[in-house]
């Protein structure tokens, strides 16, 4: 079963889907192939930027964009054209 919310997966938990569950947090790596992604396709598209990244669902993405925007926002950084 997937981990809870607020919970890291568990070793070797795997989603509804059987797949190995991702971690809470992303890594530096699916983080810098969302920002490439958000670049190239948009951040409105969160199906093309799960498939560039690979590792992460569509509603993850848009969980994380989301949040990457409202942390850029509280930060006082202007939201990138993209």
């Amino acid at each position: 079963a997937p981990a809870p919310a607020g919970k890291k997966a568990a070793k070797g938990a795997t989603g509804a889907d059987g797949k190995p569950a991702q971690p809470r947090f992303w890594t530096a790596e699916e983080h810098e192939k969302f920002l490439q992604a958000a670049k190239l396709l948009g951040h409105g598209n969160a199906h093309g930027i799960a498939k560039f990244v690979g590792t992460r669902t569509v509603a993850q993405v848009r969980t994380h964009t989301q949040k990457y925007f409202v942390k850029l926002e509280k930060s006082g950084g202007a939201k990138p054209q993209v």
